[in-house]
Formats: structure tokens, C-alpha cells, sequence
């Protein structure tokens, strides 16, 4: 399955603002074996630890440039499937730097959940080479490559259907802010589903 595509969803310069602001923050992601050369990511918010920017809502300038973002990625997502706004909510949001030499294996991003789920990326550099994506068919053996420019945003379901991953980083750093939605209004038989999350 392939994602939604959104060529120059926010300008050159917004992309550079946001990443300049967000990869001092960084942190290295330590004892993680799916990820054996290691990545760099701040985490901005996450809806079981209720925190946002560290610090509860926006507190400058640059943060509220990065809230009206998501506000933008929201509305956006929503209008592709057919939904009001309000009826999906953030569920966690990252900043993720992939440096020489590191990749991430192939993966789909939350598996089953009770309500529907969806996950999008925005590149913010598009000045390195390799770090392609790579989304697999349902049979896993066959995958269509991207190297989205700057300002690009990829959006689709989060489940075990949309199987991707991201070839090794040959030169540079490659930068993307993820954010992970899901709906508020439980599935049909909701009740049978195992629930799968990722933080």
C-alpha cells in the first residue's frame, strides 16, 4: 500500500526554521535493537505522558509556527479520508534525525487499534543521499521508493498494511518531523482487537 503525497505542504524556509529550532533538542535513542546504528529524536509530545514541547502548550514564537503545523497536517489528513477534524486527535509526535550510516527496517507503524489510526511524515532537508522510504505491497516483496523533497508530507493509515521502510543514510542527515493520529470513535467489534501502541 502507498501513501498520500503532498509536494511543498510548507515552504523551503519553514523547514529550515523548524529544523533548526528542533535538532538541538535531540536526544540519542538508546537500547532500542530494531534500531542497531542508533537515531537521533526529541519527542514533542505524547498523549499518555501528557507533555507538549516539555512545557504544556507553546510558549514562543517558533513553537507556534510548529502548533499551527499540526494543526495544518490535522485538517489535512482529515479532508483526505472524509472525517471532521475534531474526530482524530494527536496521539504522539517526534522529531527524528537519521545520520550517516543509519536506517530504520522495514516496519508498519501501530498494527490493530480500536479506532482508526494514521501516521505522517514531513521532510524537512532534503540535502543528503540515500534515506529513501520504501512502502511495500501486502505481500512484502515488492516496494515503490521515494525521496521526498523538502516541504513534503507523506501521510497514511498506521496499520500492518502499509509495511515501510528507510534505506541507510549515505552522506548528510536526514530530518522528519512524525506525528501519529487516531480517531475518536471506537471500530466495529472494537472489542476483539488487540491494541498494539508505540511511544
Amino acid at each position: 500500500m502507498q501513501p498520500n503525497i503532498i509536494e511543498n505542504f510548507i515552504s523551503e524556509e519553514s523547514c529550515k526554521l523548524i529544523n533548526n529550532y528542533l535538532a538541538p533538542k535531540t536526544k540519542v535513542l538508546e537500547g532500542d535493537e530494531s534500531h542497531p546504528m542508533g537515531k537521533r529524536y526529541y519527542s514533542i509530545f505524547n498523549r499518555e505522558k501528557q507533555y507538549f514541547f516539555n512545557s504544556g502548550m507553546p510558549v514562543d514564537s517558533t513553537d507556534k509556527i510548529v502548533f499551527d503545523l499540526i494543526n495544518l497536517i490535522q485538517k489535512s489528513i482529515s479532508t483526505y479520508f472524509n472525517m471532521p477534524p475534531n474526530e482524530i486527535k494527536i496521539r504522539s509526535m517526534q522529531y527524528t534525525l537519521l545520520e550517516n550510516g543509519q536506517s530504520l527496517p522495514m516496519h508498519h507503524d501501530w498494527g490493530v487499534s480500536r479506532c482508526e489510526v494514521y501516521s505522517s511524515i514531513l521532510y524537512l532537508n532534503d540535502d543528503y543521499t540515500g534515506g529513501e522510504v520504501v512502502f511495500y505491497d501486502d505481500d512484502r516483496t515488492k516496494g515503490t521508493t521515494y525521496s521526498p523533497k523538502t516541504g513534503t508530507l507523506l501521510y497514511f493509515p498506521g496499520t500492518e498494511k502499509y509495511h515501510h521502510e528507510v534505506m541507510p543514510v549515505r552522506s548528510g542527515s536526514r530530518s522528519n518531523f512524525v506525528i501519529f493520529f487516531e480517531g475518536i470513535t471506537e471500530k466495529k467489534n472494537s472489542d476483539q482487537v488487540k491494541i498494539r501502541y508505540e511511544d
